[in-house]
């Protein structure tokens, strides 16, 4: 019988209670932040340093199915702490005294991604891009340290606002998923369940495979979760053409060159894909710059601000095939030039002649003067 494939965090087991003892007699939990399928999330506080921090703390039952998660855990723990990236959540310290190890992270002022989209019906291309920029860049850092993430998906992805107004994006969960992994397993999956997302994961990835390809791609339906804040039954495979009417269907417009670059990172090939999350990263720089020369369009009230180098265009109207206004204006006819109003000479231009009149000009008051010179001497001299 095949096995069942279910996400982590589904039917997750009774909450764990809060521990009143500070953990390993320094950390002590305050309240709970988040939990999911796999492990529980504390605000708490760090005695010894006396500053606020989040403790992450897995849960019992499945310590107990893998009996090698907390060697697991601590080596992905110490390999992410060595990354030490501005996108990636900052481990502070890690703990396997006893039986039930945890980890101690910075505590993280802001909200999800996750939460962020259910403010929103969808986010704007910039900010999106914005958004997955960051994440890539931690993602790349991850990567050449030979770390996989496995489980891209907004709620592991954390925004935290800045002073300035810009956005700092933080990747969260590095190694707590490999909790669900048994040392040398062929495959990811234990008594039916998958460490990962489903909806987010490759078709290589719900297969067991893990690769940098499994992490691009997982990146690729959080993009589109975040501009049309819905995702298909399937995203593997799915051709530009679905992607936009997916689109479509909500009202939600944005240039081809977004679906093209999605269609490429949703491929079931993994060698169709972007090879690494620096070439993803500049793929969607390049839509903005993309979008800055292109037509301006707007939706439902919302328009882009119109490009230096081209004219914006009326608002779309309700029913206009948006496909029609990608192809941009068309040419303009030529418009004959009238005819310059000063006369020219065969071979000459008008500012030539014009001179040439001015030259004649001078020539004639010059005569003038010198007959009048000579008349006033000749009657001079008869007196």
């Amino acid at each position: 019988m095949e096995e069942s494939i279910k996400p982590i965090d589904a039917d997750p087991v009774e909450d764990d209670p809060i521990e009143s003892e500070p953990l390993a007699g320094r950390y002590q939990l305050r309240e709970k932040l988040g939990a999911g399928g796999m492990g529980e999330v504390y605000r708490g506080h760090d005695l010894r340093l006396d500053r606020e921090v989040a403790i992450k703390v897995p849960r019992v039952a499945h310590l107990e199915i893998a009996p090698n998660a907390i060697e697991r855990f601590e080596r992905e723990a110490l390999a992410t702490a060595k990354l030490g990236h501005p996108n990636i959540v900052e481990i502070r310290d890690f703990v396997a005294e006893g039986e039930r190890p945890f980890l101690v992270m910075e505590n993280l002022q802001g909200t999800s991604l996750s939460e962020h989209l259910k403010k929103r019906s969808a986010l704007e291309l910039a900010e999106a891009v914005e958004i997955h920029v960051q994440l890539l860049a931690a993602l790349d850092a991850a990567h050449d340290a030979g770390i996989l993430h496995r489980d891209i998906k907004p709620q592991n992805v954390f925004l935290v606002p800045l002073d300035s107004g810009a956005t700092l994006v933080k990747l969260l969960d590095f190694g707590l998923a490999s909790l669900m992994e048994e040392k040398d397993s062929a495959r990811l999956t234990i008594t039916g369940m998958t460490v990962g997302t489903p909806a987010y994961m490759s078709p290589e990835r719900l297969d067991g495979a893990a690769s940098i390809g499994c992490d691009l791609f997982s990146v690729a339906v959080c993009m589109l979760k975040c501009l049309t804040n819905s995702l298909p039954v399937s995203c593997a495979g799915r051709t530009r053409n679905e992607l936009r009417e997916h689109a479509d269907a909500r009202g939600i417009y944005q240039p081809d060159s977004v679906w093209r670059l999605l269609e490429k990172a949703l491929s079931k090939d993994p060698e169709a894909r972007f090879r690494s999350a620096k070439e993803m990263s500049n793929a969607l720089r390049g839509l903005i710059s993309t979008e800055a020369n292109g037509p301006t369009v707007e939706v439902e009230g919302r328009a882009s601000a119109p490009s230096n180098s081209q004219p914006a265009t009326k608002p779309m109207k309700a029913g206009a095939n948006p496909r029609e206004l990608e192809a941009g204006p068309k040419d303009e006819p030529s418009i004959a030039r009238p005819p310059s109003s000063v006369p020219s000479r065969p071979g000459v231009s008008a500012q030539s002649s014009i001179q040439q009149e001015k030259t004649s000009r001078g020539k004639l008051w010059l005569v003038i003067l010198v007959v009048v010179a000579l008349g006033a001497a000749a009657l001079w001299a008869l007196r």
